[in-house]
Order: C-alpha cells, then structure tokens, then sequence
C-alpha cells in the first residue's frame, strides 16, 4: 500500500510570515502560498484541506477572506495566524479571535504571543505541533481554539 501523500494546506500570508509557516509545516503537510485574496481562490482547489491565514494577508483582509472562503469552501478548515508584531492592544487580538470564530476558524495561533511566553525556539516548535494537532484534528497546546 502507498502512503497517503501530504495534505494539502494553503497559507494566505505576508511575505514575511510565509516562512515560519512553511518551516512549522516541514513533514506535516504541503504548503502552497497565496499573497493576495485573488490568489488564495485561485490556489483552492479539492485536495486543499486547510488554509492557515495570518492577520496582515492582503493589506489586513484576513477576515474578509475568511468570510468569503468559508462560504465557497465549507469542506476546509481555517486556522488564523497572527505571525508578527504589531500595536494591537491584547483585548483587541482576542476580539479578533472571536470574530474569526463566528466566521467558521478552527483556531486562533498568536506567535508573537507564544514567543514572549515561551522564547523564539519553543515557540517555532509549539506552532509546527499546533498545525500537526489541526491537521489530525485534535485540541491544540497554546492556542484559542474554537471547538
């Protein structure tokens, strides 16, 4: 018997926090990156099982995009990612948080948050277990989650 190619999982991300992204996923899945929303629908396709967005996707759209790719997509499960620093009051990430959970997303992972918990390595390694547990579909460790 062949084993099960990797599954799938787009990343709508900046060009600065597609890499952390697709380093976490290294054995766990096969990335492929969108920059914009047009993009990100264009690169849906079948065997697409999650999309991972981080917060700056598209000038900030990640909501938007959200909205609009649950809606076309109900069959995949979104995860948003906040991947760098920003001056976003800690109230105001967990109201993101919550609006992306109304608007379909799995989890919210904050990687900047987790760093200043847990330091840059440890951080790193946390996200690539947060994304291996959504991937098989269990509770993530360190992250607001919505199930």
């Amino acid at each position: 018997m062949e084993p099960h190619p990797p599954p799938r999982v787009l990343l709508a991300a900046t060009h600065e926090s597609a890499p952390a992204l697709r380093r976490a996923l290294r054995g766990i899945a096969k990335p492929i990156v969108a920059y914009s929303e047009d993009e990100a629908l264009r690169l849906m396709a079948p065997d697409v099982r999650f999309v991972v967005c981080t917060m700056r996707f598209d000038d900030s759209r990640m909501l938007h995009f959200l909205s609009l790719a649950a809606r076309k997509f109900p069959h995949v499960r979104f995860i948003c990612f906040r991947g760098t620093e920003g001056h976003l009051p800690e109230s105001s990430l967990r109201a993101v948080g919550v609006a992306a959970a109304h608007l379909g997303a799995i989890a919210f992972v904050d990687l900047p948050g987790m760093r200043a918990r847990h330091g840059q390595k440890r951080a790193l390694e946390l996200l690539g277990e947060i994304l291996r547990d959504q991937i098989s579909r269990s509770a993530p460790f360190d992250a607001m989650t919505f199930e």
